[in-house]
């Protein structure tokens, strides 16, 4: 059974090549662990408010349509957190998962790139990082 939590971002989307380009990246991360289930992915940092919306606008349309993981949403994460800091909320275990996904948006070497990073959250431990430059419509190539 899937759950989707929250989703608050509405931007324009990347065209469908270069979509998929920063999917791919996605899926690499996802691949090299055997037991990510539940992922949170939390707001993206770095870079401008419209690119980290289109960032994370990205990456919850493609972990969505892979229908293998629960994705715990920024919209979510930020939600509950917000909730705890005025005493609304007693304790984090809707934010519980196994894996976090982290995106930043970084300058490299004179283009705007996603770095990303799987992390195992009962190790603290990086499973996989990989990097997608993201141009004016979206991720243009993966590395």
């Amino acid at each position: 059974m899937r759950l989707i939590l929250a989703i608050s971002v509405s931007v324009g989307l990347a065209s469908s090549a270069s979509a998929t380009e920063l999917a791919v990246v996605v899926d690499e991360l996802l691949d090299a662990s055997a037991d990510a289930v539940r992922i949170a992915v939390p707001p993206s940092t770095g870079g401008d408010a419209d690119t980290r919306a289109a960032v994370e606008a990205q990456l919850l349309r493609h972990l969505l349509e892979r229908e293998n993981e629960e994705i715990i949403t920024p919209a979510y994460i930020t939600r509950v957190l917000d909730e705890q800091a005025r005493g609304e909320a007693n304790a984090y275990g809707p934010l519980a998962a196994d894996h976090v996904l982290i995106s930043e948006i970084v300058d490299a070497a004179g283009e705007v790139a996603v770095e990303l990073r799987l992390v195992h959250t009962e190790t603290g431990g990086v499973i996989a990082q990989g990097r997608a430059v993201w141009s004016a419509g979206g991720p243009s190539s993966a590395s």
